[in-house]
């Protein structure tokens, strides 16, 4: 499992990388009328995400149960049926392209953008969404074999050719609409690149029509329609806000509002990578019975990623506006007021993400979906009434508020009492440490952060020094003696093997749950 989540920081890596250097090409070039187009065109073509119906959830659950019990009939089964409703699914999603492409631009009126460009924009982001929808469920099939490697390789190619061809079509003088016929031939390229990889993770991988069963959709659909109301929720808490500034405020104010979210999606896949291997491993725990495992990961898998999110929240709250000023410039300084309301509202988000994972792992998830749709509702409204009145701000406030009281209140209650544990255990054991830290390293860190004019050099600087002194507050007081024992024997037999070159010493089992001790 730590290979795993190592494997998925590296893919993060190059993704963030992707994303600090095209923000500001993107907006140079385009402008930020034009740019604000392009995010929310794509805010509105993700809502195509939600005719995924869950399926993808649902074949990584059966995939990997059935390859545990030596099914290879059940995986093939499994494997076609849910593939076959996926390429049904992609051209619906083509066709409804058309739809949107045609009717949209007649409601919508955006300044210093013609309806035409604004149609055909839509049609060739909609096509390319309709290519990833199978290129994504393969993915999920590479994935659900413990072939991390490939599915981040996968995505590292594709996000690395993207950023290229992006760069190369700007620098030439091309506009929205061939960056938008591109993302369409990248697609493909992708969906081929991932045919490839399924090859490799399983060689014995077979899709043909006679595998395809109704009973085995019934029982995808199942799990799944559980999982396609979270996916409801999410999609109106992390994909409205756009759309909410371009009717309430202007579309030019989508510009500053998308750099802030950029930065905290960032942040928040950082902590969800670390979290996917996490939930596997808690499946298998529910599905062995082992309740004391299981909550004893949970508490583990709480100070971990309580660490991550504190270690993102604070050093975007006090190098936030060094960070916004050499990323995409002194115009967009304003946005810094919105990173810090995100950073605050995601940080307690992101500390309590084990507590969502306990709930989907035993299968518990059913009441989730429906307290997540509630949160995008209010975020919608709220960020509606408060964008009116106070602005981006308001709307920031708008998606933050339903979020704390949903992570604060109602979800940890429902996964503790799932995993049948005490909130003290839950605080003590799991949070007590990470709070801890995060109070000792907000101080240093703030008395440390700069308020003037900061080079590249300067600020890599700042953020190693502050870097060691969280890593300082993690060894002494965020982990356990069990966890340090744990962490010195891992690094050293590691260092071991890449200086020595020997196998004999990689004797850690990746599989085991991270920091493997028993409280």
């Amino acid at each position: 499992m730590t290979r795993s989540i190592l494997s998925n920081w590296i893919g993060l890596v190059v993704l963030a990388a992707s994303t600090v250097l095209l923000t500001p090409v993107m907006i140079h070039h385009l402008g930020a009328v034009d740019y604000g187009v392009w995010v929310l065109s794509s805010s509105v073509l993700d809502y195509y995400g939600l005719l995924d119906l869950g399926m993808r959830s649902a074949m990584f659950r059966y995939v990997a149960l059935f390859r545990g019990g030596a099914l290879r009939d059940e995986v093939d089964r499994t494997f076609s049926s849910a593939l076959s409703l996926v390429t049904a699914t992609a051209i619906l999603i083509g066709g409804l392209s058309l739809g949107v492409a045609r009717l949209l631009p007649r409601f919508v009126t955006l300044q210093a953008t013609s309806p035409q460009v604004f149609s055909w924009l839509l049609f060739f982001l909609g096509t390319s969404v309709a290519i990833m929808f199978p290129t994504r469920m393969l993915a999920t099939y590479i994935s659900a074999h413990q072939r991390w490697d490939l599915y981040n390789a996968a995505g590292i190619l594709s996000t690395i050719t993207r950023a290229i061809v992006i760069v190369v079509l700007l620098k030439l003088g091309y506009g929205i609409l061939a960056i938008a016929i591109a993302t369409v031939v990248l697609a493909f390229l992708s969906l081929g690149q991932h045919i490839a990889f399924v090859r490799i993770a399983d060689p014995q991988v077979r899709v043909n029509l006679r595998f395809i069963s109704i009973s085995r959709v019934r029982e995808l659909f199942g799990f799944s329609i559980r999982s396609l109301l979270v996916s409801l929720g999410d999609y109106l808490r992390f994909y409205s806000d756009s759309a909410v500034i371009a009717s309430v405020l202007s579309v030019g104010l989508v510009t500053p509002f998308s750099v802030a979210t950029r930065l905290i999606e960032c942040f928040r896949s950082v902590v969800v990578a670390a979290g996917g291997p996490v939930l596997g491993t808690m499946t298998e725990l529910d599905g062995r019975h082992q309740q004391k495992d299981l909550r004893e990961l949970l508490l583990r898998s709480t100070r971990l990623l309580g660490l991550l999110s504190i270690l993102g929240g604070v050093l975007l709250l006090v190098d936030g506006r060094s960070l916004l000023r050499l990323w995409v410039g002194k115009e967009l300084l304003p946005a810094y007021p919105l990173v810090v309301v995100l950073a605050l509202g995601y940080t307690i988000n992101l500390a309590q993400h084990p507590t969502l994972l306990i709930v989907i792992a035993k299968g518990n998830h059913g009441p989730l979906g429906w307290w997540t749709i509630a949160e995008g509702v209010a975020n919608i409204v709220l960020s509606i009434i408060w964008g009116m009145s106070h602005g981006l701000l308001g709307v920031a406030m708008g998606t933050i508020v339903p979020m704390l009281v949903i992570k604060m209140i109602i979800q940890p209650w429902y996964a503790l009492k799932a995993a049948e544990m005490s909130a003290w255990e839950y605080l003590r054991k799991g949070l007590g440490r990470p709070m801890l830290v995060g109070l000792l390293f907000t101080i240093c860190a703030g008395k440390l952060a700069g308020s003037g004019e900061t080079t590249v050099r300067s600020f890599a600087a700042l953020v190693l020094a502050q870097l060691m002194i969280f890593l300082t507050f993690t060894w002494f007081v965020g982990l356990t003696g069990a966890e340090r024992q744990w962490l010195w024997e891992y690094g050293r037999q590691h260092l071991a093997s890449l200086v020595l070159g020997d196998t004999r010493y990689l004797v850690l089992d990746a599989r085991k749950a991270i920091f493997d001790d028993k409280e």
